[in-house]
């Protein structure tokens, strides 16, 4: 309850500190991306599998392919990439 469990002001401190360092961040970030010298590496196989998933499933559908046994039109369990594959994820 307002007022009672916490203070509204605290809780709007931290929100404003959090959005400001975040709002930093990305700002950071776009700035990085947009320079002449950047380069995009690999997706990172611990952190980023769902992202992977997702690109490689996307390149699929363009493609006109689809995974072997899988009829699904939702993005599915795929095997790790091979080096012949990084040019295709790296160019998204």
């Amino acid at each position: 309850m307002e007022g009672k469990d916490y203070d509204p002001e605290q809780v709007a401190a931290v929100w404003r500190a959090a959005s400001e360092q975040g709002w930093e961040l990305c700002e950071s970030n776009y700035a990085g991306i947009k320079s002449l010298a950047y380069e995009p590496g690999p997706l990172s196989e611990l952190t980023e599998n769902s992202v992977e998933q997702f690109v490689r499933w996307y390149l699929d559908r363009l493609s006109g392919a689809e995974p072997a046994g899988h009829h699904s039109s939702r993005p599915g369990r795929v095997p790790s990439r091979t080096d012949a594959e990084q040019p295709a994820l790296k160019a998204l």
